[in-house]
């Protein structure tokens, strides 16, 4: 039985994206309820039923729903190892379980704004500017409305940042170069309106 945080992170990034990954596959009988998941073998299983799984199926959000307490389980613990590399992976598995269209429909997930906000404390505190903006577009979409706005608020300091400590910092024509970089990366692997809205009105001013 494979468990140990070093096997379950080379499995996740060896898995193929599943926001993508059902897109075109055929329709398969899943269980009439999501089975439990306590190790990486029940989530590799789990996993390959939902990446089948229509987008209107009646277990998807079931179905993700344990898939992704799993994966926040180990973001905890890769923390509590201050292994803040391992953490983003879940968090960044975690959110590829969404299709680009469930980013705009989804409900709140508590738990998951949550965890990216334990995420956000320690990689923020380093100055991380990735897999801060990463955990703070989880907790935009994810969390309550106090949530959002203050993750609002961070996102705006943390785009601040990056383009007045940017390489090209005092070049007027390409400050916004590392923000665009950044924004990019984000919108690539959580594609929610929030971001997606960013880095547009971003173009816009640039170009």
């Amino acid at each position: 039985m494979r468990s140990s945080p070093a096997l379950l992170l080379t499995a996740l990034l060896a898995l193929p994206t599943v926001g993508c990954a059902h897109r075109k596959a055929p329709s398969v009988e899943a269980p009439l309820a999501p089975p439990v998941v306590t190790d990486l073998d029940a989530f590799e299983d789990a996993l390959n039923h939902y990446a089948l799984l229509p987008l209107d199926h009646p277990s998807r959000a079931a179905y993700r729903s344990v898939l992704t307490d799993f994966l926040l389980t180990h973001l905890d613990g890769a923390l509590a190892r201050d292994d803040e590399d391992e953490a983003e992976a879940s968090l960044r598995f975690a959110l590829s379980l969404y299709a680009a269209s469930e980013l705009r429909s989804a409900p709140a997930a508590p738990a998951l704004a949550e965890a990216a906000h334990r995420l956000y404390v320690r990689t923020a505190r380093h100055g991380a500017e990735m897999p801060s903006l990463l955990a703070l577009a989880a907790e935009q979409r994810f969390g309550d409305a106090a949530t959002r706005t203050r993750a609002v608020s961070d996102w705006e300091t943390l785009e601040r940042w990056l383009i007045d400590n940017g390489p090209f910092a005092t070049e007027p024509l390409l400050a916004h170069e590392e923000l665009e970089r950044a924004l990019e990366t984000v919108a690539a692997a959580v594609p929610t309106p929030f971001v997606v809205q960013r880095l547009a009105d971003l173009y816009v001013a640039r170009y």
